[in-house]
């Protein structure tokens, strides 16, 4: 093969179970977008359902989640727990690798990164069936690893914390660079985006986020003060595609509370905000360290978002509350606080760079894979020239 002026196709695999996995896949294609010769292409294994099962299989997951956490939980642990899961886990994996075969072949990647559980066993047994030549990367994109993200022929875990490297159990490369953020999230000025929501500078910026279904008692969190807020406290609730919260915030709390639905405006309120009221999952949290904030978990699901609030709470990096009561007089003692930033002991906010670590990693192995030398000793720096 000449590779003398050799390009990559690389394929981001991701699933639209909760936004996060689909984020991560974005700041990855930001950061590949930098390259010469590189071509990107961002998919999701549900791509190749009916729109009634997928839809099913949506509403399924928003509905157990918020409504039945216990089975949630049970789940969660008899998936994590169980050998009798596995055989569950390769019937999904086998049938999905025969129905994208095609959608592969035609693609033929030059390397696959998944950012969920779901395509990174989906494509390690089509690697497997198929004998596939591309390398395969898994983007853990929680503080913690299921035991269904493992796989003998994943070439390389990137996960979030060193810590977690005991829990990669199989024999692939570990790398602990973070978990990737889009670019937005890391250079915002703090000044700039208060200035652009008006908020004065003597108010702390409590901010209501729970993911994109917006799966937080917002209403419940706001009523908890009984109108009585600290002085200083200013509550902005983004309820993402969950439009009855948005409209009972905007009946009830109309002039108290600001109140977003679905909007790109998200990196904006983040970069300008003083604290965050959220659920545990893995992005959203990544994008308030990136940006500083004091975190506060409230209430999180059993199974990955208890997992990494644990994580968190561990290292000083965010509070959990499981109550009401308790998350009210959380944020009445930030209020009454002079600091607005969290006590950041362990380094995970420095971990800004993550994107762009895990795509010149990759990049490096495909370069060794083809030999190329030529592109600076195995350090691949075909970055595209600035205009």
């Amino acid at each position: 093969m000449d590779t003398a002026g050799k390009s990559y196709t690389i394929l981001l695999l991701s699933a639209p179970i909760g936004s996060g996995h689909r984020l991560a896949a974005e700041a990855l294609e930001e950061s590949f977008g930098q390259y010469d010769n590189i071509k990107v292409i961002h998919g999701s294994i549900f791509d190749v359902l009916p729109n009634a099962l997928r839809s099913f299989i949506l509403k399924s997951y928003v509905y157990i989640s918020s409504e039945k956490p216990v089975i949630y939980k049970r789940l969660y642990a008899w998936g994590n727990n169980r050998d009798g899961s596995l055989r569950l886990r390769s019937c999904i994996n086998d049938f999905f690798a025969r129905v994208l075969g095609k959608y592969i072949s035609k693609i033929n990647p030059d390397a696959v990164i998944a950012t969920h559980a779901t395509p990174a066993g989906i494509m390690a047994a089509y690697k497997k069936r198929e004998q596939g030549n591309f390398y395969l990367g898994a983007v853990v994109t929680d503080y913690t690893v299921h035991r269904w993200w493992l796989y003998d022929d994943v070439d390389c875990y990137f996960i979030a914390d060193e810590e977690l490297r005991k829990e990669i159990t199989v024999k692939s490369d570990v790398q602990a660079f973070g978990i990737p953020v889009r670019n937005k999230f890391i250079r915002q000025n703090r000044e700039d985006c208060r200035r652009r929501f008006s908020w004065a500078p003597d108010k702390k910026i409590c901010l209501l986020m729970g993911g994109g279904e917006g799966m937080l008692p917002m209403e419940d969190i706001i009523a908890g003060f009984g109108g009585r807020y600290p002085e200083n406290l200013h509550f902005v609730a983004v309820t993402g595609h969950n439009e009855k919260m948005r409209q009972r915030l905007s009946e009830r709390f109309k002039g108290e509370v600001e109140i977003y639905g679905f909007t790109e405006l998200v990196p904006d309120l983040i970069g300008g905000a003083d604290l965050i009221i959220t659920k545990a999952g893995g992005l959203t949290v990544s994008e308030a360290l990136a940006a500083g904030l004091k975190i506060i978990i409230y209430s999180p699901l059993p199974g990955q978002e208890t997992k990494n609030a644990e994580f968190l709470k561990r290292h000083d990096l965010a509070s959990i509350s499981w109550t009401i009561r308790e998350l009210t007089e959380h944020i009445t003692d930030f209020c009454s606080r002079e600091a607005t930033s969290c006590n950041l002991k362990k380094d995970l906010s420095a971990k800004t760079d993550a994107a762009q670590e895990i795509c010149q990693y990759v990049l490096n192995e495909l370069s060794k894979k083809y030999g190329l030398d030529h592109m600076g000793k195995g350090n691949y720096n075909g970055r595209k020239s600035s205009p």
